[in-house]
């Protein structure tokens, strides 16, 4: 029978809270970075443009961003868990065969999430009879683009995660966003709608590439998994 006046049973381990929020912090401002680029920029549009090309502007990324839930849910919440894995279990062949088919198949459903959205967005627009649509589709395609590179991106932000290099997707995370907020604000201050999607596009190429120079920079310096 349970002792319930055993001071054990409901002893808290602060320790062990203290650890896993010191851990968590960093992650939480890390994934709030990672999505403020998609956040601040309707802000900055709104401050610095029109509701008309805020509007345009907020279809377009919300369609686009479809491509991003596409992936993350077919690709992203599949394979993510098993590079985690793989790496814990130190398994090198796994490994590496689950980065390569995890790339491979972020690109498969890129494509074709990309192709159907590059047909059907248009489509809609026209059925729409909204001509500022039409007139300002270059906007659509630029943010499509953009999320289909920052999604490819996120096969390097789950391989710096599997390594427990936190801070690293911090400093990764952190460098872009700020000059992202930066470019925001002079490009959408001199091309409008454009300029903030061109800013966009920017954001997705910085976290691709700091991402990738960072897990070439570790490999040179370990002997685990070359991929």
């Amino acid at each position: 029978m349970i002792n319930y006046k055993d001071d054990k049973i409901y002893r808290v381990d602060f320790k062990w809270i203290k650890k896993g929020v010191a851990i968590a912090i960093p992650l939480l401002v890390t994934t709030l970075m990672l999505r403020g680029g998609y956040v601040t920029d309707r802000y900055i549009l709104k401050y610095l443009s029109s509701t008309e090309v805020l509007a345009v502007y907020s279809f377009y990324s919300n369609m686009s961003n479809a491509l991003i839930a596409f992936i993350d849910a077919a690709v992203i919440m599949i394979f993510y868990p098993k590079v985690i894995s793989a790496y814990n279990e130190l398994n090198i062949e796994e490994y590496n065969k689950t980065l390569v088919l995890f790339k491979r198949n972020v690109v498969k459903v890129g494509c074709c999430s990309f192709f159907i959205l590059s047909v059907a967005v248009p489509v809609i627009c026209l059925f729409l009879n909204k001509s500022e649509f039409i007139n300002s589709i270059i906007m659509f395609y630029i943010l499509l683009t953009s999320a289909f590179i920052y999604s490819f991106s996120l096969v390097y932000h789950y391989e710096l995660y599997a390594r427990h290099k936190d801070f690293i997707l911090f400093k990764c995370t952190f460098f872009s966003f700020l000059l992202t907020v930066i470019g925001q604000y002079v490009f959408a201050s001199l091309f409008g709608g454009i300029g903030m999607a061109i800013s966009i596009l920017l954001f997705s190429l910085m976290l691709l590439s700091t991402k990738y120079l960072s897990i070439i920079n570790i490999k040179k310096n370990e002997c685990f998994g070359n991929s």
